[in-house]
């Protein structure tokens, strides 16, 4: 698997994780499960940050399904649930993957197939945990919180702001604050990006918490009630809604 024409840096989930437990799966046809063994092995890789993702071409096997329908599946995902890598192969994100094997466990149609359903699922989330997995994922928590740390100086200087981006009042530079346009709660996979917020004094941020706005169209609302600038909107969706 050409890792290096997808947008990040990956490994292969083979000899990482740690295959389920023959007490809960031991039942299983073992030519099957060999087969979706090495249908995973093939497609399941782990990023630089510590996130699955999944080749599609071998997915039939995984999720227990034809060709056609689990490239149908794979057409309906939303942009940020897939990538394209420059020569053409789809990946899919883990996270997506285990959301249809649990779907499709509630849907199977007879238990001997949401038995391999569950083992395929067991797959995706011993990637998830293995060691490897874990150690990139620490490593990219500890980046992001120091971004987060730095997020009101950058933007201060960077932007040279003097004034509130909302209200336009003086800015107290000392107790002003990064107000998330997209909350970080409800959106922390962009929470460390410097145009996902606005330096705002604390007043100001206090009353966007009360008001729990977790996203743009929601600010955009209490901007037009208080009478604030929506200049920033614009800009927002240019960068974040491509």
């Amino acid at each position: 698997m050409m890792h290096d024409l997808l947008p990040f840096k990956g490994e292969s989930v083979k000899g990482l994780y740690k295959k389920p437990s023959t007490e809960q799966f031991g039942h299983l046809d073992s030519k099957t499960k060999k087969g979706i063994d090495n249908a995973w092995d093939k497609i399941g890789i782990i990023n630089d940050e510590g996130i699955v993702w999944v080749e599609s071409s071998k997915l039939h096997t995984v999720i227990r399904t034809t060709k056609g329908s689990a490239k149908y599946w794979v057409s309906k995902l939303n942009k940020n649930e897939k990538i394209v890598a420059t020569n053409g192969d789809i990946y899919v994100s883990g996270s997506s993957l285990c959301e249809k094997l649990g779907e499709q466990v509630y849907h199977a149609g007879k238990l001997n197939r949401e038995d391999y359903l569950e083992y395929a699922y067991a797959l995706v989330v011993a990637s998830r945990r293995c060691s490897r997995a874990r150690e990139l994922r620490a490593r990219r928590y500890e980046q992001i919180s120091e971004k987060l740390k730095r997020l009101k100086s950058t933007r201060i200087k960077g932007h040279k702001i003097t004034k509130d981006e909302l209200t336009g009042d003086d800015l107290n530079i000392r107790t002003a604050e990064f107000s998330h346009i997209r909350s970080k709660s409800a959106y922390p996979q962009i929470a460390h990006y410097l145009d996902n917020g606005l330096i705002v004094n604390k007043s100001t941020h206090d009353l966007i918490t009360r008001n729990n706005v977790n996203d743009e169209e929601e600010l955009l609302f209490l901007c037009q009630r208080m009478s604030w600038s929506t200049k920033w909107y614009n800009n927002f969706k240019k960068s974040f809604c491509k």
